[in-house]
């Protein structure tokens, strides 16, 4: 008897395998904008409060908040720094360090401003060879080229920078500084606490 050969196995064809989707990524929504606020009864006397136009707060923000973040920069080499001046100019390492030193207290624009006991460490820093020496240092520790400018203690106190100095004292602290680096965040506003 002659047997019809068997028919070869039939496979399925595999599944096609659907499209992998592209991953996902969670983003936080948008902040919903604030209600407008309802118009208030103008005071009796109307008085008039200038304020700087929204843009204009927000660059002097973001200007403090970079001037605050290079002079945290400039305070924690400013001990490397003097090292390199006495390397150089020994004379010049003592005027900054005696008294109580030399301390850098504010940046604005490429001017580092330091503070100092008295009008006549103000001359003597300013002198053109210390000066250079003293920008040629900090310019090289910095990484970019910065100027400098003293104030005596006395002018300091009578014109301080007040939302500066709140913003690096601010800055100081450990949880605001994780919330800056986690965030990639600027300090708005201080507000104090009575």
């Amino acid at each position: 008897e002659a047997r019809a050969p068997e028919p070869a196995p039939v496979r399925a064809a595999p599944e096609p395998t659907p499209p992998r989707a592209a991953p996902v990524l969670a983003r936080e929504p948008a902040p919903a904008p604030e209600p407008a606020p309802t118009p208030a009864a103008p005071p009796a006397a109307p008085h008039v409060i200038a304020h700087a136009p929204a843009a204009d707060a927000s660059d002097a923000i973001a200007s403090d908040n970079a001037a605050a973040a290079l002079l945290e920069q400039v305070e924690s080499g400013w001990e490397d720094m003097l090292q390199g001046i006495k390397a150089r100019d020994r004379t010049l390492f003592v005027l900054l360090t005696s008294s109580g030193g030399v301390k850098p207290i504010d940046v604005k624009e490429d001017v580092i401003i330091f503070e100092v006991k008295n009008e006549w460490q103000v001359k003597k820093i300013e002198q053109p060879n210390p000066r250079r020496l003293i920008e040629a240092v900090l310019s090289k520790h910095m990484g970019a080229a910065y100027r400098i400018s003293c104030v005596a203690e006395a002018q300091n106190r009578e014109s301080p920078n007040v939302r500066r100095e709140q913003i690096r004292n601010s800055r100081k602290d450990p949880h605001v500084k994780a919330a800056i680096n986690i965030f990639d965040a600027d300090i708005i506003d201080v507000e104090q606490n009575t």
